[in-house]
């Protein structure tokens, strides 16, 4: 790895620095080294930028932000979407959803909802699954149960392929339980999230 390392800070041929670079990425992720995959990410950010490589800017600016919220860096998270070139290069819903998922992860359910709330009118569907998806965990963690409910409910009916709708459909589940709704309906919908499983 210290040999790639030292290609990459050393080579001024742009294609080697970015392939080697986006090795080291990959690697220091599968070791779940979210420090060193910051650091390389912004290295890759900036040398795309600086060869006008708007497509790899792109990808550099989401493992950026990726490794930030693994990090549960939200105020960078917050710094970091206020640049107008990160602003005009990432889709605003998939940086909202950075943004909530990092909130989430710190425990600040009451956030996460304040920033749905003031950013729902403006979604356009299909909202992105995290958005939906960590709306919905952090008003079920505010026993809010029917704001989660029909979150879930939109998380399942726009995202039913992703790997979280289990979940979802077991939270939904628990939420109707929650509100005290008929027991056969509740037995269905847990039932269904057996069944989908």
């Amino acid at each position: 790895i210290a040999m790639y390392d030292n290609i990459a800070s050393r080579t001024a041929d742009y294609d080697l620095k970015k392939a080697v670079t986006k090795y080291l990425i990959a690697y220091d992720a599968s070791a779940n080294d979210y420090v060193s995959v910051l650091k390389r990410s912004k290295e890759l950010y900036v040398v795309s930028k600086e060869n006008h490589d708007y497509e790899e800017s792109t990808e550099a600016a989401k493992t950026i932000l990726h490794a930030l919220a693994n990090l549960k860096q939200t105020e960078k998270i917050d710094s970091l979407l206020q640049e107008k070139t990160i602003a005009k290069i990432l889709p605003a819903q998939l940086m909202l959803a950075y943004k909530m998922y990092a909130q989430l992860a710190l425990g600040k359910a009451e956030e996460v909802i304040k920033t749905y709330e003031a950013a729902a009118a403006g979604l356009v569907k299909p909202v992105h699954e995290a958005i939906l998806f960590n709306a919905a965990e952090a008003r079920f963690r505010k026993a809010d149960f029917e704001g989660a409910a029909k979150l879930f409910d939109d998380f399942i009916a726009q995202h039913s392929y992703h790997s979280a709708a289990a979940m979802a459909r077991t939270r939904l589940a628990l939420s109707y339980e929650m509100m005290g709704r008929e027991v056969p309906i509740v037995a269905k919908l847990y039932r269904e999230a057996i069944d989908r499983n």
